[in-house]
C-alpha cells in the first residue's frame, strides 16, 4: 500500500479527462466500470492513501482547506480492522460489501479509477456520535475498500475521540501524530 504524497494533479495532464468528467462519468472508463465487481475492475487497481495534512480536507466532499482548519483543529490518523470498524458503524453510515453500486455510481467509479491510475486519495474520517461509530468523509471510499477485502482501513478521525475509537475498536492503532492546523498552512 503506498503511503506517500502527491501535489494537486491536473488530470488533463495525465489521463486526457478532467476530474469533472470522472466525477459526472461523462468519460468511458467511468461508465465502462460501473457495476463491475471487483474481480472485472482493471489489473492497475491498487490502494494508496494521501496521508498529507494539507490534502485532509478532501476526506470531506466539498469542504475547503480553511474550513476544515477551522472545524478540526487536531487531526491524527489511526487503523483498524475493517471488519471491526463495519460492526460498530451507526445504522445511517452502513453499507454491505454487496451494495457497493446502489448509490453515487460516479463517486465509487471515480474513487476505483483514481486507484487504478497510480493517484492517492486521502483516508476516510470516522467519528463517535451518540456511542457509535459515524462516517463523517469517505463512505464511497469505504464501499470500494470493502469491496476490495481490504483488512485494515486508515482513517482521519479529532483527536478528541480517540479514547472512544479505542475503547471500541480493539485493533485500533494510531499510525501518525497530531496535525496542527499551523501544519495544514498549505491550503488550495
Amino acid at each position: 500500500m503506498n503511503t506517500g504524497a502527491v501535489d494537486t494533479i491536473d488530470m488533463r495532464d495525465l489521463y486526457g479527462f478532467t476530474e469533472d468528467q470522472l466525477y459526472t462519468g461523462s468519460h468511458p472508463e467511468n461508465q465502462a466500470i460501473r457495476g463491475a465487481p471487483h474481480d472485472k475492475w482493471p489489473a492497475t487497481f491498487s490502494i494508496a492513501w494521501d496521508y498529507s495534512p494539507q490534502h485532509f480536507h478532501r476526506a470531506l466532499d466539498g469542504e475547503s482547506a480553511s474550513d476544515f482548519s477551522d472545524d478540526y483543529s487536531h487531526v491524527l490518523i489511526g487503523e483498524a480492522n475493517l471488519a471491526e470498524i463495519d460492526g460498530e458503524l451507526h445504522g445511517s453510515s452502513r453499507r454491505k460489501k454487496s451494495e457497493l453500486w446502489l448509490n453515487s455510481q460516479d463517486k465509487v467509479a471515480r474513487c476505483i479509477l483514481y486507484w487504478c491510475n497510480g493517484l492517492l486519495i486521502t483516508p476516510p474520517m470516522l467519528a463517535v456520535n451518540m456511542g457509535k461509530l459515524v462516517i463523517v468523509g469517505g463512505n464511497n471510499r469505504m464501499a470500494v475498500c470493502r469491496a476490495a477485502d481490504l483488512a485494515r482501513l486508515p482513517f482521519l478521525f479529532s483527536a478528541e475521540h480517540q479514547v472512544m475509537l479505542a475503547a471500541k475498536l480493539p485493533s485500533f492503532t494510531v499510525i501518525q501524530a497530531d496535525c496542527q492546523p499551523s501544519q495544514r498552512a498549505d491550503h488550495e
